[in-house]
């Protein structure tokens, strides 16, 4: 009789678990469950075969409610995964245009930064998919990286060529300052402005 009402008890936990709120959370009390279930003594033959029908049919509906988990779970990491390929094809189409201006390079910089928000919202998807895609990310994003610091690197010695060069110049300037030749100062201070312009 208390080996009846025990597993009476049980059932009605295990019926119980499908309103909790984590799956996962209920797989484990519903395995504790079952160790209890094992370790109970008998009942009426006629009772035993009823009672496991019960407590079984509970289990079953936690297994069902996994199984459903799992299937929206690796439906929504596959939606995942596809708007990580997207994302990746629309870095892939800045990285191979052409920037040729601080602004342009400051923009594609903001549109990366886009890129990467919304990479960071997409989520997971499947582990191994996940792990290739995020791995061609990375190399993207090495790609794009270089090719913004090979620009600015030439950018900046072109600044520091042209500075030397306006030195030069404005040295070459002041040499004719002192100079009493007037016609020929004035020349070679016209040329100077000229190759100051370009």
């Amino acid at each position: 009789k208390k080996n009846k009402e025990y597993k009476q008890e049980l059932i009605q936990k295990a019926e119980k678990l499908i309103t909790e709120p984590s799956v996962k959370k209920s797989l484990e009390m519903l395995s504790d469950l079952q160790t209890q279930w094992q370790q109970c003594g008998y009942v009426e033959k006629e009772l035993n075969q009823e009672l496991w029908s019960q407590f079984k049919k509970a289990g079953d509906s936690l297994y069902e409610r996994r199984d459903a988990f799992l299937k929206a779970q690796k439906t929504k990491q596959e939606e995942n995964l596809l708007k990580k390929k997207q994302l990746l094809k629309t870095f892939e189409q800045l990285i191979n245009r052409d920037f040729n201006s601080i602004k342009s390079w400051n923009e594609a910089t903001d549109a990366y930064k886009e890129i990467e928000i919304q990479w960071k919202k997409a989520g997971f998807g499947p582990k191994k998919e996940n792990e290739t895609v995020w791995t061609e990310f990375k190399g993207k994003r090495k790609q794009f990286f270089d090719k913004k610091e090979h620009y600015f690197k030439a950018l900046k010695n072109s600044f520091e060529d042209n500075f030397d060069q306006k030195t030069r110049l404005c040295e070459k300037a002041e040499a004719l300052q002192n100079s009493t030749d007037w016609e020929k100062t004035s020349k070679e201070l016209q040329e100077l402005q000229t190759i100051s312009k370009k």
